[in-house]
């Protein structure tokens, strides 16, 4: 009988040790989500009743001594949005070097006679180069703005934001050289090989069925067509322009202006080779709406820029503009040895490219990233060049599954971190070789990039640097819209000196009660807001 009730007493024992182990396990991490572990000012922000249904992920950490200042919810998972450009620009930058060049070369294939004319073709080999040369500045910088234009789909009032770019001066720059070659006739055609990778479609979250760009080794104009619609007068057609123009470019609107207290309400779709049709209507008085509609077919167009850059020289060109690429005329990629090459578009370093990609949260920009990282080892897939990345990350993050990665801007649904791997990243990147050029291209709090307008006048602006992301859905039910994820992570100098490396999320905002793009927009800006408020009240704290 005793040792019955010994053997009891010891199997009670042992099965109250093991639920004291399985809470102890469970209890861990909602000990460390905690609320009452954060400071009061950032307990009132994330109790707000904006983030009733919302899940928030914070991390704070001091980089000389490791020391956690604040974390809730830190080994979460949580969709990041445009934070996973940190991933994608960290790995480029180790990689390839912040040095790196696109080289776009232009061949000749054929003799040229006494008299300029060139008995054969040109052909332009893409290199993946993001811009062309179309938003280099005189001096050699890329040139961005506080919202980037292809941010601005659908907005009004932004128009402006496309006299930076010269989306034709890469193609320019070729003909210039073409011509003081030699050549100045063309008998034969001009044909682009776009053959450094393969082409794949980055579609839209919300619309499925649209393609938001083409990921191509030929892009331009980050393969996105601008139409920019003006009202006119009440019950007449809308005034519609293409940017950049082009012969090969056509719209067919029949959009109409109405009266003031109308909604605009525009769709823009590819019909064809170079054809968009529009259809809708947009307010009498209203500014003007630009809208972005994607390249399909990146080397035609690429084939009709260069036509006309080549017209504008003078050099007399008997193709036509208005045709589909001949890649049935391209050579082995072998045989470029055996060509004359008679220009060569070499682009900015690709630091440069990094800034941009960071500061204006540059989408098209983050998707090529991936591809030149995996062209050395000869992979063209994009997934491929995805699972490539993972030689760097599987050293930087202890927790492989604290981080899912599925593109290179943070479109996708596929894409989970938590705050802690984050804040891994960005601690390794300290002391990473190329740290300054990482640090340096994240926009600046209240003075650059897509921090330009948060944290204003403030005590911490210009002290945090951080890259912001954004996710935004919409609930059918409701008509609403649904802040899938809003994001802000990069570092800090605090008021008493203190280096800091930070990531917060907040995900899952559901109102019923926010329509339209104008009041998105707002929701979207106040979270934001939001996140700027956390990252102040830890730069004053510390």
């Amino acid at each position: 009988m005793k040792t019955r009730l010994s053997r009891n007493n010891h199997s009670l024992r042992t099965a109250l040790g093991v639920i004291l182990i399985v809470v102890l396990v469970f209890a861990a991490p909602l000990l460390a989500a905690a609320a009452e572990d954060l400071p009061p000012e950032i307990r009132a922000i994330i109790g707000g009743p904006r983030y009733r249904y919302a899940r928030w992920g914070i991390l704070a950490q001091d980089l000389q001594t490791g020391q956690t200042l604040y974390a809730y919810n830190a080994d979460q998972l949580f969709s990041p949005a445009s934070v996973t450009k940190l991933f994608t620009a960290a790995v480029a930058l180790d990689r390839l070097g912040p040095d790196y060049r696109f080289r776009t070369p232009l061949y000749r294939r054929g003799e040229i006679d006494g008299k300029g004319t060139l008995k054969g073709d040109l052909i332009l080999v893409a290199s993946g180069d993001i811009t062309m040369g179309g938003r280099t500045l005189p001096d050699g910088r890329i040139a961005y703005t506080g919202i980037d234009y292809t941010q601005t789909n659908g907005m009004s009032g932004t128009q402006g934001s496309l006299k930076i770019p010269d989306h034709r001066a890469g193609f320019n720059q070729l003909a210039v050289q073409a011509l003081r070659s030699g050549v100045s006739v063309i008998q034969g055609e001009i044909v682009i090989d776009d053959r450094l990778f393969k082409t794949s479609r980055v579609q839209s979250i919300i619309h499925p069925e649209t393609t938001l760009f083409i990921r191509s080794p030929m892009m331009i104009n980050d393969n996105l067509i601008d139409v920019v619609v003006k009202p006119t007068r009440e019950g007449a057609m809308a005034a519609v322009e293409l940017r950049p123009k082009s012969s090969a470019l056509q719209v067919v609107s029949s959009i109409r202006t109405v009266a003031k207290d109308q909604p605009s309400q525009i769709d823009i779709q590819p019909a064809d080779l170079g054809k968009y049709v529009a259809i809708g209507q947009i307010p009498e008085g209203s500014a003007a709406i630009v809208r972005t509609v994607a390249i399909t077919d990146a080397a035609s167009y690429a084939r009709a820029l260069l036509i006309e850059a080549l017209r504008k020289q003078g050099v007399k060109v008997k193709a036509s503009p208005v045709a589909k690429n001949f890649s049935r005329l391209l050579p082995p990629p072998g045989d470029y040895g055996r060509l004359v090459k008679v220009g060569e578009l070499v682009s900015p370093p690709l630091s440069e490219y990094i800034r941009m990609i960071l500061k204006v949260s540059h989408n098209p920009g983050s998707e090529i990233l991936p591809h030149l990282i995996a062209l050395p080892e000869g992979k063209t897939s994009f997934e491929d060049a995805m699972l490539l990345q993972n030689r760097f990350l599987a050293q930087v993050i202890t927790d492989p599954g604290s981080v899912s990665l599925a593109d290179g801007s943070g479109l996708s649904h596929a894409n989970l971190v938590t705050p802690g791997s984050v804040v891994q990243l960005l601690s390794h990147m300290t002391t990473h070789r190329n740290y300054h050029v990482f640090r340096n291209a994240l926009p600046l709090l209240g003075i650059d990039g897509t921090l330009t307008w948060t944290g204003k006048e403030g005590p911490s602006q210009g002290k945090i640097l951080g890259k912001t992301g954004t996710l935004a859905l919409v609930d059918l039910l409701h008509d609403s819209a649904i802040i899938s994820s809003k994001a802000l992570a990069g570092y800090m100098t605090t008021a008493k000196g203190r280096q800091v490396a930070f990531a917060f999320f907040v995900n899952d905002i559901h109102t019923t009660d926010v329509r339209g793009k104008t009041e998105t927009r707002k929701l979207t800006a106040d979270t934001g807001a939001d996140l700027a408020r956390i990252a102040e009240a830890i730069y004053l704290a510390n």
